[in-house]
């Protein structure tokens, strides 16, 4: 065996060994704490919204576009981070169901993708010229350093981007080095995935920071000097083809910023320049003085970098290192990492006026760029410090594992390890919602009487009101404020009476908004059984009937709310529908229809969306009409139909998904091209 083939083999292993010790570090997070990522936001907003994906495209075969139950039909996919259009998000949901338990999703889906980051830093380090077992130790620094598994407990979509930002990196260094079609390609490829997976502001950040890497590259990198133009025109490329790649979320979000009652305006500064990293909390992390509720509940362990990282970041600045022009990139890098964690700080203020920046906020989430380019660089450095002889190797090898127990070690640290907020799932998702279920006498969790709003929810079901709105027709809804603003459609918030945030009634129940709440066909109002909210229930004798309480929740139902489908002649009687996922199926000739085989109105309380079409026993009938006093759907059925089917139908995704395939043929039929060439011209080598 020739020593190429014998060192291939061995930079194998170490590949293979980073893969099992980030799968035996997941798996020890377990170990450490049952369902460790299971808090905060995970609970609250991700569960459900993967949730609602996994009925969509298990159980109806179809991509969910539209959520049915909440906001009066609300735009699903267009909201970004319900990861609609990620592939991992399924694997992971498929393994829960395997398992048989969704709480576990969170982990799951981090987990892969601390494997997957591993790797990552690994090849990207070994682009770098990194020995394979430095490769390795980079790849475990990366994954352990705490604000990768303490930032993602609370937000899994920070596993996603830690997965996705070294393979940014490894493809922009390829295109810098060598700007081929291939390089652009795989570049857009990963940009694509990273704005598909929902973390648009990490998608926009990612770009900026490729671009301060570049400059710096210019600055400090004379092979990129003389190639400058053909790496402008080809990361330009390769921005264009991710704009191609992601238009199938790109487009619908669009739309959805539009006609959004949050449209992507510049926040006022106190909120913009709100969490940031303070700077003194990342000096104290360094030294093991983590600060209490640096940000929110989590403590100063975020921002922890470790003094023998910092170290190695230091040994670049020596003066034979800055003469080196191999170490070049890893200067680059440190810089570009420099600039992240001074906009990570109060710094970032001078972006207030810069378009697009100024609607993304919690900005102390730069961190991790920072991190990224930092461990790059440190990486490079211990390989430069490990070709010296003698000792050299050992002393580098004892100092990146000690930064690795120390990482580990304050992980470990109960205290250290808080998440963002207090929210904890501890029942099975399937008891809550059924529960619930039960709690209303309903049959089918999505099928109840009526729209469901709570008020106020008892501690007994922990945020069981963010579960509500994928699994029961309600009122209000679950958005998330993730780095932009949330995208819900301005008519459809009014018409709730502007219900937000994670679906808890606030109004004062006045008959102003009993008879709102009636018109929509919100049936049952949920809240704690306490007596001022029992007397303010009381206050409406033959319109409230409370009907059980049951574990402290009250129960009350609003006995005269309307249905949520009637015929307009019939408007207190219910007309019996299958609700399913974009679509609502009608029995127009159950025993609810009327008398006669006239033709005859049929009022839904849906919210007046622009891409609502409909159709009479499989024939088109076009786009659905709204009665323009209630804002409500009215489809004129014409006489002996027998199946009325109400479907939402994303036409944006659609002009997406065209472009995004077309693009996907253009690169094909470009490969096939290069490849016909190339073959052509070893045959006419041949034959000469």
């Amino acid at each position: 065996m020739t020593d190429a083939r014998v060192a291939a083999v061995h930079a194998r292993r170490w590949l293979l060994v980073t893969a099992l010790a980030a799968l035996a570090y997941g798996l020890g997070l377990q170990q450490l704490e049952p369902y460790f990522f299971l808090w905060d936001d995970n609970v609250t907003y991700h569960l459900p919204v993967l949730s609602h994906n996994a009925r969509a495209v298990f159980d109806a075969g179809t991509l969910p576009h539209v959520n049915l139950h909440q906001y009066l039909g609300q735009p699903h996919l267009a909201m970004g981070q319900t990861a609609a259009l990620y592939p991992p998000a399924y694997l992971g949901l498929l393994i829960a169901r395997l398992l048989g338990d969704l709480r576990a999703l969170p982990d799951i889906l981090v987990t892969l993708h601390l494997i997957v980051a591993a790797l990552g830093m690994h090849v990207l380090l070994r682009l770098h010229g990194a020995r394979p077992w430095i490769a390795s130790a980079g790849g475990l620094l990366w994954i352990t350093a705490p604000f990768v598994p303490l930032a993602a407990r609370s937000w899994l979509l920070i596993g996603y981007v830690a997965a996705l930002l070294p393979w940014n990196l490894f493809c922009l260094e390829r295109l810098i080095r060598r700007p081929t079609l291939n390089a652009i390609v795989a570049l857009a490829g990963v940009k694509a995935l990273l704005f598909l997976q929902g973390y648009v502001q990490y998608a926009v950040l990612a770009a900026t920071f490729d671009g301060i890497y570049i400059v710096v590259g210019w600055l400090l990198r004379r092979e990129m000097r003389a190639a400058a133009w053909a790496t402008v025109r080809a990361y330009a490329l390769a921005l264009l083809a991710t704009g191609a790649f992601a238009a199938p979320l790109l487009v619908p979000m669009l739309e959805a910023a539009r006609a959004s009652a949050y449209r992507a305006t510049r926040l006022g500064y106190d909120e913009f320049i709100s969490n940031t990293m303070p700077f003194g909390a990342f000096a104290q992390a360094q030294i093991l003085r983590m600060v209490d509720g640096a940000i929110h509940q989590a403590s100063g362990a975020l921002f922890y970098v470790g003094l023998p990282v910092l170290a190695l970041l230091a040994s670049l600045l020596l003066p034979s290192r800055l003469r080196d022009p191999r170490l070049r990139p890893l200067l680059a890098a440190l810089i570009t990492g420099g600039c992240a964690l001074l906009l990570s700080t109060r710094l970032h203020g001078v972006l207030y006026h810069v378009p697009l920046y100024s609607s993304f906020r919690w900005h102390f989430k730069l961190f991790l760029i920072a991190l990224v380019f930092w461990l790059v660089a440190a990486g490079g450095a211990a390989e430069a410090l490990a070709r010296r002889r003698g000792r050299a190797p050992a002393a580098v090898a004892c100092a990146l594992v000690a930064a690795l127990a120390l990482q580990l070690a304050i992980v470990a640290v109960p205290a250290w390890r808080q998440p963002f907020g207090p929210n904890r799932l501890v029942a099975p998702v399937e008891t809550l919602r059924d529960d619930v279920a039960a709690q209303l006498g309903a049959r089918d969790p999505v099928r109840p009487s009526g729209r469901v709003v709570s008020m106020w929810m008892h501690p007994h079901h922990p945020r069981i009101e963010r579960l509500l709105p994928f699994h029961f027709a309600t009122l209000a809804g679950v958005y998330h404020m993730g780095g932009y603003e949330p995208l819900i459609g301005a008519e459809s918030l009014a018409l709730a009476m502007h219900l937000e945030y994670s679906n808890i009634f606030r109004y004062r129940l006045e008959p102003r908004v009993l008879q709102q709440l009636e018109l929509w066909g919100v049936r049952w109002l949920l809240l704690p059984d306490q007596p001022n909210l029992r007397a303010s229930l009381d206050a409406f004798p033959g319109r409230i009937a409370v009907r059980r309480t049951h574990a402290d929740v009250l129960v009350a139902e609003l006995t005269r709310a309307l249905p949520l489908i009637s015929y307009a002649d019939r408007p207190a009687t219910a007309v019996d529908a299958v609700w399913g996922i974009n679509e609502i199926v009608i029995d127009a000739a159950g025993a609810d229809a009327p008398p006669g085989d006239g033709a005859r109105v049929l009022r839904l309380a849906l919210a007046p969306l622009p891409w609502w079409t409909w159709s009479v026993d499989g024939a088109p009938m076009g786009a659905a009409a709204f009665d323009a006093a209630t804002r409500q759907m009215v489809l004129d059925v014409p006489a002996g139909a027998r199946q009325v089917t109400v479907r939402y139908r994303n036409v944006p995704f659609t002009i997406g998904l065209t472009i995004a395939l077309f693009s996907f043929g253009a690169v094909l039929a470009a490969a096939i091209v290069r490849r016909r060439r190339a073959l052509s011209g070893c045959s006419g080598e041949s034959a000469s």
